[in-house]
């Protein structure tokens, strides 16, 4: 077999595999790749496209994930509809599902007031399961004024009076 030389580095190339050809000239691996990147990067910073570059590879990126997840998507569906028997159900986004507003147990007691009263209770020789059942059975009277009078007003003014009785 015949023998080559690198034509940049002199370096004796015997077998086939180690030679590679770019413009009529024979390189070894090492000298080929570093040529080849050379050149790339000459080729980018003539043309000023590095940017344009970038700004591709993103957008390429963005819509191979997007057409990923719409795959995804349609064998989640086909898989639900195969084991449940019916489709997804898909509902109106411009009218939504009227929810019913979740119940507030503790209306015009916070926090800090539930602490207070909790702590008092305790002074006074409750343990601590009697104290949380007197605050209920007031949070539930508190509700019974609250559908008697249904007024705030009232209702702050009387929840008041019955809250500084107990704590006195």
């Amino acid at each position: 077999m015949r023998q080559k030389e690198c034509d940049k580095c002199g370096k004796e190339l015997i077998r086939k595999v180690d030679t590679k050809r770019l413009n009529k000239k024979w390189y070894c691996k090492e000298c080929y790749k570093e040529v080849k990147k050379n050149h790339r990067e000459q080729t980018i910073e003539r043309a000023g496209i590095k940017e344009e570059l970038r700004e591709l590879k993103r957008k390429e990126r963005n819509e191979r994930n997007h057409q990923n997840k719409e795959k995804v998507r349609a064998y989640n569906k086909k898989r639900y509809q195969e084991k449940v028997g019916h489709p997804v159900r898909v509902y109106n986004k411009s009218n939504p599902l009227i929810r019913r507003p979740k119940r507030k147990r503790y209306r015009n007691l916070d926090f800090q007031e539930r602490k207070v009263l909790f702590n008092q209770l305790t002074i006074n020789g409750m343990n601590g399961i009697q104290a949380k059942m007197r605050i209920d059975s007031l949070t539930q009277f508190e509700t019974d004024l609250f559908r008697e009078l249904h007024s705030k007003e009232k209702l702050n003014k009387n929840f008041k009076e019955e809250f500084l009785k107990i704590t006195q």
